[in-house]
């Protein structure tokens, strides 16, 4: 497996991040949110999202869920704070949030970080530094497949569905560049649970 995600980085990586985000939700679709979902779909991708992104990119997740440089991160994603307070004043979804809902929002914010930040972003900054190009290559391309990652609510919202994968590209581009700035995700991590959860109340 490591052989494979370093030969042609780009492509590899990228590929294996459609993977492990997509193919947990078809076991999944139009289930009620609940733990055992979010354990399958986010939080066991993602601890192989650590696993893969130490062992092929030389990437230490220790160091990313450290508490220093929290702050660091916290000011560099606190743009998406401007999304939170839209959520609130438009009324989110107006679904209620339970402590199972919660659970369900912080473990699909963690994994998608660590697939999206530590995996997918350390991935394509590896590939781009062994083929002399710009880390923002890297950034912007990881924001883009973030962003794509979400057509897969085309089947639920329709046309809204484009608009949600045009913002939140924008977001994982934000995201990754305080993840490539600071080292830590606990500023896109923190901030992803925030939108969620402003979304939904």
């Amino acid at each position: 497996m490591a052989d494979f995600l370093k030969r042609r980085s780009m492509r590899q990586v990228c590929l294996c991040y459609f993977f492990l985000t997509l193919a947990p939700g078809l076991f999944f679709y139009g289930e009620t949110p609940n733990f055992g979902e979010a354990l399958a779909r986010y939080i066991l991708p993602g601890v192989l999202a650590c696993f893969l992104a130490e062992k092929c990119y030389g990437a230490n997740w220790r160091e990313a869920l450290c508490v220093r440089r929290m702050a660091a991160g916290l000011i560099c994603c606190a743009p998406v704070g401007a999304l939170c307070a839209a959520n609130l004043l438009w009324g989110g979804g107006g679904e209620g949030v339970t402590l199972e809902r919660l659970m369900w929002i912080c473990a699909a914010a963690l994994g998608e970080e660590l697939l999206g930040r530590f995996l997918l972003l350390r991935g394509l900054l590896w590939a781009a530094e062994n083929h002399n190009r710009s880390a923002w290559k890297a950034i912007f391309l990881s924001g883009l497949l973030f962003g794509a990652a979400h057509l897969v609510n085309f089947t639920d919202s329709g046309i809204l569905a484009l608009f949600q994968c045009i913002y939140t590209s924008a977001i994982g581009v934000l995201f990754s560049w305080s993840y490539w700035k600071t080292g830590n995700l606990w500023g896109g991590i923190v901030w992803h649970i925030l939108l969620n959860l402003t979304g939904l109340c």
